[in-house]
């Protein structure tokens, strides 16, 4: 639908910018990962921007002297800045990440020069139901593998109390002794209280 939007708008000579740069997110380990660029796309090195030793670190794909690509590792919404620099075509050159003159942290500025507004957008974005149920999917994911390590942890608790219940009528199962598994359940087994209790029913 956006290509054919797209190349009705070049065959009647407007003026278009073309600005869907695919995005990917996935964790390992917790870590959230961010790549935005084409799949499979062609690149001819990269370039590493901090210390994968620290867990949080960007790696720049290059193709000649051009951005094409990136993925950043532990950061949360790094991606979302670098991500704009690329569309409003404010991304610097190859030469100036390989000898180390300009970083992420100086892009992000440029970024934030170039639209002040970007924060606003974000608050009116998560007013959205589909962008606020995106926002949560990991909280809701991560309650979710607790109420399952909850009921898991009930149940194996369960069967313990059984078995040592079992343990004990085995132990104390003789005539004038009763074990129950309720308090309110003693007495209910012994022929006098039965009686006293039907008794009282049919009182009632």
């Amino acid at each position: 639908m956006n290509a054919a939007f797209y190349a009705a708008m070049n065959m009647l000579d407007k003026r278009v910018e073309f600005r869907y740069i695919p995005h990917a997110f996935f964790t390992i380990n917790e870590k959230p990962i961010h790549f935005v660029g084409e799949r499979g796309q062609r690149y001819s090195e990269t370039i590493i921007d901090g210390d994968p030793n620290s867990g949080r670190f960007i790696i720049w794909y290059i193709l000649g002297e051009e951005v094409v690509g990136f993925c950043t590792v532990g950061y949360q919404n790094l991606h979302l800045y670098l991500w704009e620099a690329m569309k409003l075509l404010i991304m610097p050159p190859a030469i100036q990440l390989r000898q180390k003159q300009i970083d992420h942290r100086a892009i992000v500025a440029k970024v934030l020069k170039c639209r002040p507004e970007i924060t606003a957008k974000r608050n009116d974005a998560i007013k959205i139901p589909s962008i606020i149920r995106a926002e949560f999917t990991r909280e809701l994911e991560k309650l979710d593998d607790f109420k399952q390590a909850l009921k898991k942890n009930i149940d194996e608790e369960n069967t313990k109390q059984r078995k040592k219940q079992a343990k004990l009528k085995e132990k104390y199962d003789k005539e004038g002794v009763e074990v129950v598994e309720d308090e309110s359940e003693i007495g209910q087994k012994d022929p006098e209280s039965i009686r006293r209790n039907q008794q009282r029913a049919m009182d009632q």
